[in-house]
């Protein structure tokens, strides 16, 4: 516990506690981070529910925890103590203990506990160590001893005064080094309208111009808002009266987050500082930070370097409240309007900038805003506020690495859209927002669901033809289809297109997007030729109505070459990717996220065509990029290095690639949450290993415990779904339960209408296998062949698959006492992995192995 009055340094601690630990890549590696806000209830449940998402919580418990529920804390408790890395929580402005409590704080139950598992920190006002219970560390910031205050102030302004005046004032400001440095930033600057440290203190004790307060002794809070007060006071005197107005439109964002400055358009400022030119915005915030009541620091968007502001949670909190009362007392609402005018430009400016630069930032400010000024404006300001959050998930969809911010954000705008009435338009864009961060988050089945009241709303409030309604019907249609509910969801994409078309035309963007995804679908029902033509259809298009520089022809490029690398053309699809890689990288420079998914494709494709160095280079460069970036995409890293893992499992290096997966699974699990899709895969990926090694137990416990998860949130149709079913099936065939993964098998067969699909493929495979276990050697060998002629079709006579059906194919053969065509099968299966895994891999002599026996077995039968 950080306890000590406002001022005092606490959240700076707290901060630089994160900061220097964060720099470590040791530490970025071993813990997880979160920093919550508990000002109030609502930052402060969203901030445990945030926690508990990246910790892999159920909807119960989600559910629970965000409503406050009795048991909320000891759900998110039970998340932490078993989390599996080690984490650091801070908990800050902890001011209200009643927001704390579910009882009474200090008796180790509540929301905040210790454990073994991580550090917790916790910055607050209160000291009291009965409040916090025996099992805190209590630790008191005091102020600055007044001889040292002293020394900070004549450091800072060396002209105002003399060690003795300098002490009396810093007294005065009770040490506390927020007043301290912005009292003697005022008295150094060219503002200030009282030169000494003597003038100073007459100031703050008799309430003069430049401190209009009661006279007498202040408390401390009171000290730090005076200090505040002087400065805009000097600043107005100076020929800066709009000063005031803008920290408090600032003070209306969140403490410790970058604000562009880009986005302080002048127009929107208009309400609160009447017309003014960027010139003199630029020119007010540089008082600002002249006045050290705000910092400029560098951040980084679309590769170039720009200046934002940064305000102190003190700061924020004083300004805060002298803007809201100044609204009570007026019915002025102009600074209220301007925050959210801001706001909703800082939401659109991500659709120009490079978006994952900007996305965080966004979506903390948004929430900063709702519950600063969204409590105070409503009718049009509140609608506009409300529809900038909606369009910001909207633009922010499939951009932002975890999503569950976004979800968080768009639930609490939902609670505010109450206040517009049951039957608003804002509320059916805010469903449908909702279901664009389910979806992202990989939620399917509760995005279905909110994208179904959006369209139901929509179609009464606004009609079928409305742009709205059909973004909700196109979402609508991603979500079923990836549900496995492919009919459902080309009615869907078609009906939605139709419209489209009717409205915008045939080369709208949007038109071109929706025909994509038909496509798309078409691909998955396993319609690869027309899937490919569709895709070539739409890319042609799009190069001629809109150049190749737009993201569509980069996703489209992409998906023909995924098409046309399923049917088998692997020297096309790599031809594709590399031109995707050339136009990527001119149009946004080598580690732009486009060309970089270019490269990853290119070593994914040596993967699987068994080209294990050029692979490992390509995801070992990768890698170093991801790295090097200011904002990594965290699933793009994660997917990299899961190809890595892969990369080690397909030459049978079980051991490296069982390390790697322990290592990406905790990455996974505390960045994106544990039922995240790619977490749920690297889960699956580590089953898979474990059958290898002959642990089916283990990995049959895994894969049920996947099972459960995707069937809640995917249903039993969608393909990650149907790949755990097959792989469980195998798991259950190594443990002779051969009756059992049948009826796994068959689902999976009957379940996924692509015939060439790699996970039917195996199906097929397990159950012609499990049919040979169990006497049907003739049978099984004919069901052998064919996959073995699609899975040479598709891939290669050399490719893993093809020779792991060759392999049982020789032993169904062995068995029915074929015993040269057995051989020869071994053969080509020997020859073809000495050139890939090299003479001495345990394939290889497994191979050689069975070869032998199998001779042996014929010599013993008297066959010459």
């Amino acid at each position: 516990m950080l306890a000590g009055m406002g001022g005092v340094g606490k959240s700076t601690i707290a901060l630089s506690l994160v900061s220097s630990l964060e720099r470590r890549r040791r530490f970025r590696q071993a813990r997880a981070t979160w920093w919550v806000s508990a000002a109030d209830r609502t930052s402060f449940l969203g901030g445990m529910v945030s926690v508990a998402r990246a910790l892999g919580s159920s909807q119960a418990d989600l559910t629970a925890i965000g409503a406050g529920a009795p048991d909320g804390a000891d759900r998110v408790w039970s998340l932490l103590d078993a989390a599996p890395r080690r984490w650091l929580l801070v908990v800050d402005n902890a001011d209200d203990v009643s927001v704390l409590a579910t009882g009474r704080v200090g008796d180790g139950n509540g929301w905040v506990r210790t454990s073994r598992r991580g550090i917790t920190v916790v910055t607050t006002r209160t000291s009291d160590p009965a409040t916090w219970g025996s099992f805190a560390r209590l630790h008191r910031l005091s102020p600055v001893a007044h001889p040292d205050a002293a020394r900070i102030l004549l450091d800072l302004a060396p002209e105002a005064g003399d060690a003795v005046t300098a002490e009396r004032l810093a007294a005065r400001l009770g040490g506390l080094p927020l007043a301290l440095k912005t009292a003697a930033t005022y008295l150094a600057s060219d503002f200030a309208q009282v030169a000494s440290f003597a003038e100073y203190v007459r100031a703050l004790d008799t309430g003069s111009t430049f401190a209009p307060t009661a006279p007498g002794p202040a408390e401390p809070r009171e000290t730090v808002t005076q200090t505040f007060e002087i400065s805009l006071d000097g600043l107005a005197v100076q020929g800066c009266p709009e000063a005031r107005a803008m920290l408090r439109i600032l003070s209306c964002f969140a403490p410790w987050t970058a604000i562009p400055v880009s986005a302080l358009d002048p127009s929107l400022l208009a309400p609160a500082l009447g017309e003014q030119t960027a010139a003199r915005v630029e020119s007010v915030l540089r008082s600002l930070a002249g006045a050290a009541l705000l910092d400029v620091q560098p951040i980084t968007v679309s590769g170039k370097t720009q200046a934002a502001l940064t305000l102190h949670p003190v700061v924020v909190d004083s300004c805060r409240i002298q803007a809201a009362e100044h609204a009570r007392r007026t019915s002025d609402l102009a600074i209220f309007r301007a925050a959210a005018g801001v706001a909703a430009n800082l939401a659109d400016s991500c659709r120009q900038k490079l978006l994952a630069d900007l996305a965080d930032y966004t979506l903390t400010h948004l929430r900063a805003i709702l519950d600063t000024a969204g409590s105070f404006i409503s009718g049009d300001e509140l609608v506009a506020l409300l529809n900038s959050i909606s369009r910001a998930v909207k633009i922010l969809y499939g951009q932002l690495s975890v999503p569950y911010q976004m979800e968080a954000l768009v639930r609490h705008a939902l609670r505010e859209a109450v206040r517009l009435g049951d039957e608003h338009v804002t509320t059916c864009k805010l469903e449908s927002a909702l279901g664009d961060a389910l979806f992202c988050a990989g939620h399917t089945a509760e995005a279905e669901i909110a994208y179904q009241k959006a369209l139901h709303g929509y179609a009464r409030l606004v009609g079928g033809e409305n742009r709205d309604t059909l973004d909700a019907r196109h979402g609508l249609g991603l979500v079923v289809g990836h549900q496995g509910r492919w009919a459902e969801a080309r009615s869907h994409l078609a009906q939605a297109l139709v419209e489209t078309v009717k409205i915008y035309g045939n080369t709208d963007l949007w038109t071109l997007q929706l025909r994509h995804c038909l496509a798309w679908v078409q691909a998955r029902e396993g319609k690869w030729e027309a899937a490919e033509d569709g895709f070539r259809g739409v890319y042609s298009d799009i190069l001629e109505a809109h150049g190749e520089a737009v993201s569509q022809a980069h996703g489209t490029l992409s998906h023909l070459a995924w098409t046309v690398e399923h049917q088998g053309r692997f020297g096309e699809a790599t031809g594709l990717f590399e031109r995707m890689l050339a136009t990527s990288t001119k149009a946004d420079g080598a580690k732009s996220r486009r060309a970089l998914s270019a490269r990853f494709n290119l070593a994914r494709l040596a993967v699987e065509q068994g080209r294990w160095q050029a692979a490992k280079d390509g995801l070992d460069g990768l890698l170093a990029d991801y790295e090097s970036l200011t904002h990594p995409i965290i699933e793009d890293e994660i997917d990299c290095r899961f190809w890595l893992a892969e990369l080690e499992f397909r030459q049978e290096r079980f051991d490296e690639a069982e390390r790697l997966l322990g290592i990406l699974l905790k990455t996974a699990t505390n960045n994106l949450g544990a039922t995240h899709l790619s977490t749920l895969a690297v889960r699956h990926t580590m089953a898979v290993v474990a059958r290898s090694r002959g642990e089916s137990g283990a990995a049959e416990e895994i894969l049920r415990s996947i099972l459960v998860v995707q069937d809640r949130l995917l249903g039993r149709g969608n393909r990650d779904t149907l790949c755990t079913v097959c792989e469980l099936g195998w798991a259950i065939t190594t443990q002779e339960r051969y009756a059992e993964a049948a009826g796994h098998f068959t689902q999976v067969i009957e379940s996924e209408t692509d015939p060439s699909a790699s996970h039917r493929l195996s199906a097929r495979h397990g159950l012609a296998w499990t049919a040979a276990q169990q006497g049907d050697n003739s049978g099984s060998a004919a069901e052998l062949r064919a996959i073995q002629d699609q899975y040479r079709s598709r891939f290669s006579p050399c490719h893993v698959n093809t020779l792991k059906v060759a392999f049982d194919l020789a032993q169904v053969l062995g068995a029915q006492g074929e015993t040269e065509e057995a051989l020869g099968t071994y053969a080509h299966v020997l020859q073809a992995r000495i050139g890939l895994l090299g003479p001495r891999h345990p394939l290889v002599r497994r191979t050689r192995d069975a070869m032998k026996q199998l001779r042996q077995s014929r010599r013993q039968d008297g066959v010459r």
